[in-house]
C-alpha cells in the first residue's frame, strides 16, 4: 500500500511539473525522462503533526525511487524571532529539516546523485500538507543548504 502511494505521488508530480495536465501515458513518460535528464529531483513532503507538541512527519522521495521517512521539529517562536535576519532564519530551517536524520541523508544522497548524473543540478520540491496551515506561513525560500563551507538559500542557488 505504501509503495503504491509513493509511486502515485511521484507520477502526480512528474505529470504536473512536465507542464501539461492532459498528457497521455507515452507523453508523460517522455516528459519525465526529459526532466530526469536535466535535473535530479527530491520531493520533500511535510505532513501535519498529530498534536501540537509532536514533530512533523516528513517523507523524502528521490527521482531514483529512494524513499526516506523522518521528522521535523520546528521551534516557531525562535523562527519568528529570527524573521528579520535571513541568514539565521534559513539556518534554523536547515537545522530543522535537513541537518542529520533520514531527510538530511536523503538530501545529501540527492546532491551526490545530482553531481554525478545531472551536472550538480538538483530540483528540490517542498510539499506542505494542506492541513498544516502554520507551515504555509513559513518563508521556505530562505531555507539554506551548504556547498563546501558556504551556505546559500536553496531558492537562490543556481544548482537547485
Amino acid at each position: 500500500m505504501l509503495q503504491a502511494r509513493r509511486k502515485h505521488r511521484w507520477s502526480y508530480f512528474a505529470k504536473r511539473f512536465a507542464g501539461d495536465n492532459n498528457l497521455d501515458q507515452g507523453q508523460q513518460t517522455s516528459a519525465k525522462a526529459k526532466m530526469s535528464e536535466i535535473y535530479t529531483d527530491i520531493l520533500i513532503y511535510i505532513r501535519d503533526r498529530v498534536g501540537s507538541d509532536e514533530p512533523y512527519p516528513v517523507e523524502a522521495t528521490l527521482s531514483d525511487g529512494s524513499f526516506f521517512v523522518g521528522q521535523m521539529t520546528l521551534d516557531q517562536a525562535t523562527l519568528q524571532a529570527a524573521e528579520l535576519d535571513e541568514e539565521v532564519y534559513g539556518e534554523l530551517l536547515n537545522k530543522a529539516l535537513l541537518a542529520g536524520g533520514p531527510v538530511g541523508r536523503a538530501y545529501d544522497l540527492a546532491s551526490g546523485i545530482a553531481r554525478a548524473r545531472s551536472q550538480g543540478r538538483l530540483r528540490v520540491r517542498l510539499w506542505l500538507d494542506g492541513q498544516a496551515g502554520e507551515l504555509h506561513a513559513i518563508r521556505w525560500e530562505r531555507l539554506k543548504h551548504y556547498h563546501g563551507n558556504r551556505s546559500e538559500a536553496i531558492s537562490a542557488s543556481s544548482s537547485t
